[in-house]
């Protein structure tokens, strides 16, 4: 049995002339917290969404625990232990906390929406439900609706749908996006309480959030990945310092956030 949960081969995606995903490998170890990183519209989101089954890929191949995965589609994926969190929220508003997860996990256990049953009314959907919502810290919260939480407390919920799939393999594209620090700070202190147990992709650009957590990192450029290993062998990394900073000083990373802009011939970074 491999100790690679994940394997891509030689993955491709164009739109139009422009090649998003450019003939990619990757590894992900079974265990770790893999982070996909690199600037805006280097094809990270392309790539996790080949991943995932919702797009499909032009050639290359996808494995997940040893088999190819490359032509089934995202629900025969989830249902396989492959669960995706999105960089804007997903949450159904108008139903409460309990309900959101509840309904993943319906979903998971593929019984089928009986309005005869509501699935308030099965127990074991509901207390593996309420499971959940303690395991991320808003059990608190499980008969409030969505809509009523804050900012950090909705991109919780959204990790807790994804945990109640019992995912084998976590992607999470951008978990700290638009939130404060200490919105941010909470959501790391779970992430690291989760790493025991599950295996995730995590694609970020809270460097910060990044070196904390990372066993591993690839750092893509233009739909390649252009680097690859453990996190001090990819702050050493020549070519990631030139593509992040457009020189070779790496040493304010990871004390900042990054905001990418494009410039030629070489990508190139503002601090903030």
């Amino acid at each position: 049995m491999t100790d690679h949960l994940l394997k891509i081969r030689g993955l491709n995606k164009r739109y139009g002339g422009v090649l998003a995903v450019d003939n990619v490998d990757l590894k992900v170890r079974t265990g770790e917290i893999h982070a996909l990183i690199g600037p805006n519209g280097a094809g990270k989101t392309t790539l996790i969404s080949l991943i995932s089954g919702i797009i499909p890929p032009e050639s290359g191949n996808i494995e997940f625990e040893g088999r190819s995965i490359t032509k089934l589609n995202a629900p025969s994926r989830s249902l396989l232990g492959l669960a995706r969190s999105f960089q804007v929220t997903s949450i159904l508003k108008d139903f409460t906390c309990q309900e959101n997860v509840a309904l993943a996990v319906q979903a998971h256990y593929g019984h089928s929406f009986n309005f005869w049953h509501p699935v308030r009314k099965e127990n074991s959907i509901q207390e593996r439900a309420i499971n959940v919502l303690e395991s991320i810290g808003i059990a608190k919260h499980r008969r409030t609706l969505a809509s009523q939480l804050a900012y950090g407390e909705q991109r919780q919920l959204e990790l807790a749908i994804a945990l109640a799939m019992e995912p084998k393999l976590l992607v999470l594209d951008e978990p700290l996006a638009g939130m404060g620090r200490e919105d941010s700070a909470n959501i790391v202190r779970l992430l690291k309480d989760l790493k025991s147990r599950y295996t995730i992709l995590l694609v970020e650009h809270d460097m910060d959030a990044v070196f904390a957590l990372a066993d591993h990192i690839s750092v893509m450029v233009y739909g390649r990945v252009i680097a690859d290993g453990n996190p001090l062998a990819v702050r050493e990394d020549k070519f990631v310092r030139t593509a992040y900073l457009g020189h070779d000083d790496w040493r304010c990373l990871p004390s900042l956030k990054l905001t990418p802009f494009m410039a030629t011939p070489k990508l190139c970074f503002n601090l903030v």
